[in-house]
C-alpha cells in the first residue's frame, strides 16, 4: 500500500517530535527527575498516541517511581503526592477512554487511603464515562424485533 507523500511527511513529523520528547524524558530518568519525565512522555503520546517506545517508557517510569518510593526515607504522606499520581495517571487515562487503566489508578490509590473523597470523586467519573459509552454503544443498535 503506498500513502501519500503528504500523509507520510505528517506521521514523520509526529515521529520526529515524539522521538525529541522521549530523548529529553531519558536525560530527565538519568537525572531521577521521574514526574518530570513522566509529563514528558505524556506529551510524547499526545502528539504520537501509538508510539510503542512512548508508552514502553511510560510504564518504566512508573516502575521507577514506585521502586524510588520504596526505598524513599521519607514517610509517605497518604493524603498527598502519591495519591494525587494516582488521580493524575487515572485523569490520563481516562482522557485515553482506557476506562480499566483509570480503575486500576484509583484502586491503587485507595490502597493508600481508603477514605479520599478526591479519589472517590474520580472513581464515580470514571463510572459515569463507562457508562456513557455503553449508552452510546446501545443507542447506535436497533431494537431487536420478537416474533411470537
Amino acid at each position: 500500500m503506498t500513502y501519500p507523500l503528504r500523509l507520510l511527511d505528517h506521521r514523520d513529523d509526529r515521529r520526529r517530535h515524539s522521538s525529541e520528547y522521549l530523548r529529553e524524558a531519558d536525560k530527565l530518568v538519568k537525572a531521577k527527575k521521574y514526574e518530570a519525565a513522566l509529563k514528558v512522555v505524556l506529551n510524547a503520546k499526545k502528539i504520537d498516541p501509538r508510539n510503542m517506545y512512548a508508552e514502553a517508557y511510560e510504564d518504566r517510569i512508573h516502575a521507577l517511581l514506585g521502586r524510588d518510593q520504596e526505598t524513599s526515607s521519607t514517610p509517605v504522606d497518604p493524603t498527598g503526592e502519591v495519591i494525587k499520581q494516582f488521580l493524575q495517571r487515572a485523569d490520563y487515562y481516562l482522557s485515553e477512554g482506557r476506562f480499566e487503566k483509570a480503575l486500576e489508578e484509583t484502586a491503587n490509590a485507595f490502597t493508600i487511603n481508603p477514605q479520599n473523597s478526591q479519589v472517590e470523586s474520580m472513581k464515580n467519573t470514571i463510572i459515569d464515562a463507562i457508562k456513557r459509552e455503553h449508552d452510546n454503544q446501545s443507542f447506535g443498535k436497533a431494537p431487536s424485533l420478537q416474533t411470537a
